[in-house]
């Protein structure tokens, strides 16, 4: 929407704009703290993972 074409709404059609604009927001912002959340998740099992492997290959090449 060009800037000339929000100067010609109505202070009803701005408002209605600004809420589906924050209602949009509002879900992209969820969907990014979940996505946050997951790769933190992964992060940390990765990280055990990576401890597990040191040990393992601590142990068999100790034998």
């Amino acid at each position: 929407m060009t800037e000339k074409e929000l100067h010609r709404l109505s202070k009803s059609e701005l408002l209605e704009l600004m809420l589906a604009v924050r209602k949009e927001y509002d879900e992209l912002k969820k969907e990014n703290d979940e996505l946050k959340e997951k790769l933190a998740d992964k992060e940390a099992l990765l990280s055990r993972l990576d401890s597990i492997e040191k040990k393992v290959a601590a142990l068999v090449g100790g034998v």
